[in-house]
Parts: structure tokens; C-alpha cells; sequence
């Protein structure tokens, strides 16, 4: 598959991004729970969708919560829907990241297969 044939499935979901939202359950919390490190302050949440899951990390974090995702028409309902985090399209560089340096949780629910290396 080429890489213009993975982005445009990657990016597929956003024409129904809202009915995602309202359809797609989130994670349970306890699976949230297990998988944050103990003691984590900042959270940096890849792929985050409508937000679903950056939901529950924000619940449990005291710091930062960062929700990277690429489609536009996603990233608007996460907005929406979880206006107190930063919500980023671009692909982040440690150098221009917007998490603290000291941020060692990060979260990936779904979607491993439309992150390339």
C-alpha cells in the first residue's frame, strides 16, 4: 500500500467524525488507570481522535494533556468536546514539542497502523 493510499484511510473517519463520536465507545477507565505510568503529570495522547480517550487521561492528570491528531474534522469534534487541552495536526519534533521535557507518559489507543516509524 503506498504512503498517499495510507494517509487517505488514516483521514477516512473525519467525513463521519461526529456520528465516530457519538457511536465509538471510550476506553473503560480502568484500562486507562492500568496503563498510566504511576505518578504521571503530562500526557502526550497520539492519534486522539474525537477525543474519546483524552477524556479520561485529562480526568487523571494534573498537567499537561497534549492530543495529537492529524485529520482536521476529528481534531474539531476533540475541540469541541475537550476544550481544555491543546489539540495539535502536525507531526510533533521533540524540539518544537509543546510537552515539558520532564513528560513521560504518552498514550496510543487505536490507530498504530496509520503512524509510520
Amino acid at each position: 500500500m503506498t504512503d498517499s493510499c495510507i494517509a487517505a484511510r488514516a483521514r477516512s473517519f473525519g467525513a463521519v467524525a461526529d456520528c465516530y463520536e457519538r457511536f465509538r465507545p471510550a476506553p473503560p477507565g480502568q484500562a486507562v488507570d492500568w496503563a498510566l505510568p504511576t505518578g504521571a503529570i503530562d500526557v502526550l495522547d497520539l492519534g486522539a481522535g474525537t477525543g474519546a480517550a483524552t477524556r479520561l487521561l485529562r480526568e487523571r492528570v494534573p498537567g499537561k494533556v497534549v492530543a495529537v491528531e492529524p485529520d482536521a474534522r476529528m481534531r474539531a469534534v476533540l475541540v469541541r468536546r475537550v476544550p481544555d487541552v491543546l489539540a495539535v495536526g502536525a507531526v510533533l519534533r521533540r524540539s518544537r514539542s509543546p510537552m515539558p521535557p520532564s513528560t513521560r507518559s504518552l498514550s496510543r489507543r487505536h490507530g498504530t497502523g496509520w503512524i509510520s516509524p
